[in-house]
């Protein structure tokens, strides 16, 4: 047990890994701009269940990538080009619900309670999409992330699934602070009107990230 927390220790550069890890976690990308519609629409409760489906996305890679498996898709430009068109899309799908979203308050009561009990899984399985359909997501993990690690022992997945268990609470973190901006928001006594400008700008942001996504070159 020593030698093993010896290894994964001692292989692993952890300044620069921090470093670039909070520098990555922090940049509003697809998943940390749904936490923030998230909370502004649903609040904070709802919009920690729907990282649920990012990290379980995330989770999956990281042992694809233990095995090998990330890296046959980080190295295959065909598969990273059908996954990013499928995710420029996606993006922009939920780009447009968003910007054209209607007012559910006024809806019939009945309505509403059924779509706040579908809330949570609708919200979890947007952003397990939105992660499996994000190349960039692939890269961190296959390509990204293995760069702080400083051997090429047999026992290297190990030391991806630690590394990439500890990238992922920081980007928990950092997802939670955009989630909790937005319930902020919603708490806050802003008019229906500026609510629904802010729910347009997430929506308008998700549409920009989608057009950023179609112009970045995977192959």
């Amino acid at each position: 047990m020593l030698e093993f927390h010896s290894s994964v220790v001692n292989h692993i550069n952890w300044t620069s890994f921090f470093i670039a890890s909070v520098l990555l976690a922090s940049i509003p990308g697809a998943n940390q701009v749904l936490s923030l519609r998230n909370g502004l629409q649903h609040g904070i409760k709802k919009a920690i269940h729907g990282m649920v489906g990012r990290f379980s996305a995330f989770a999956i890679m990281i042992i694809a990538v233990s095995i090998g498996v990330g890296l046959f898709i980080s190295t295959s430009p065909y598969v990273l080009t059908f996954i990013k068109w499928a995710g420029v899309l996606y993006l922009s799908w939920i780009g447009v619900r968003t910007l054209i979203r209607e007012k559910h308050s006024e809806a019939k009561e009945g309505e509403e309670k059924e779509e706040v009990n579908k809330t949570s899984f609708r919200l979890c399985k947007e952003e397990f999409t939105v992660a499996c359909l994000n190349p960039q997501a692939y890269l961190l993990f296959a390509v990204f992330l293995p760069q702080f690690i400083q051997t090429t022992q047999e026992g290297i997945g190990i030391n991806i699934i630690v590394i990439g268990l500890i990238y992922i609470g920081i980007e928990f973190f950092f997802a939670c602070l955009y989630a909790f901006s937005g319930d902020k928001l919603k708490k806050s006594k802003i008019t229906p009107k500026i609510k629904n400008n802010l729910d347009r700008v997430t929506g308008l942001a998700m549409i920009i990230l989608a057009v950023f996504l179609s112009t970045q070159n995977f192959g």
